[in-house]
């Protein structure tokens, strides 16, 4: 009875740590795609900001 308990227990913490698993992949996704939005559209406004200064110091 104990190895059938143990068996069940074993399969039950591994299904918990496989959700675990995915539900951390899945916000470090979320995470990596908010951060390269975040990089994609601060380049973006560096690069607008950038090049008016550039032309109106003449550099």
């Amino acid at each position: 009875m104990e190895a059938v308990e143990a068996l069940t227990t074993g399969r039950r913490k591994a299904a918990e740590r496989r959700k675990y698993e995915a539900s951390f992949e899945h916000g470090m996704s979320w995470f990596r795609n908010v951060h390269q939005l975040a990089l994609s559209s601060a380049r973006i406004r560096l690069f607008s900001v950038d090049v008016p200064v550039t032309i109106l110091l003449g550099r």
